[in-house]
């Protein structure tokens, strides 16, 4: 990132009314180099966006998490012309956090408050309508593939009875995975079990 810039530069840009902000941008995903590549990418945009000056930045180097997955950050001291400028800033680049340094108050027109909060409600709108969607997706995914478990193990059955271990490994699952739905077809009566073993029941 770009060499710091001199306090005299700095106290002109506040002068102008400009805020000065430092932000921080956490990177958490797998590979390593995607990571690293998602990181530097952030601070390319951050020097060249206009009515934004890059005081100074640092990036981390991602490290290895617990989880096998890779974390890296990059955080920036930033000039910002105005209260819209850090509202495009935190909406856009959806930083971890972002502290004003200065100035200590704020002087904030109604219509820069107005888009803001309009801002922040259409996020929040375009969040929950995608969130219901991928609710919605994934009921559906979970029915269809509940359905397709079901069916697999009516044709397993088809050659005789079998054990849960043996009809697990023949649809291609974790026996203790299907356990619950060896209890649902039961109480259903479209399956049964005799000892050890597991039987259709033929309507």
């Amino acid at each position: 990132m770009t060499k710091e810039i001199s306090s005299k530069v700095i106290k002109e840009y506040l002068e102008k009314n400009y805020l000065r902000v430092n932000v921080l941008f956490e990177i958490i995903g797998n590979p390593k180099e995607h990571v690293s590549k998602t990181i530097t990418t952030i601070a390319k945009k951050l020097e060249d966006e206009q009515d934004m000056v890059l005081i100074k930045g640092e990036l981390g180097e991602p490290e290895e998490t617990n989880d096998g997955l890779f974390g890296g950050y990059c955080e920036a001291d930033i000039l910002l012309k105005d209260f819209n400028k850090l509202s495009w800033l935190a909406f856009n680049f959806m930083p971890a956090s972002i502290e004003i340094i200065e100035p200590a108050k704020i002087s904030i027109k109604d219509k820069e408050l107005t888009d803001f909060i309009s801002d922040l409600l259409a996020h929040l709108h375009e969040n929950n309508t995608q969130l219901i969607q991928m609710n919605s997706l994934s009921q559906g995914l979970l029915r269809n593939m509940n359905a397709m478990v079901r069916n697999a193990i009516l044709v397993s059955l088809l050659g005789g009875d079998k054990p849960a271990e043996e009809i697990a490994k023949l649809i291609g699952v974790n026996p203790k995975d299907i356990d619950p739905v060896f209890e649902a077809m039961i109480k259903e009566k479209t399956i049964e079990k005799k000892g050890s073993n597991y039987s259709r029941i033929v309507k």
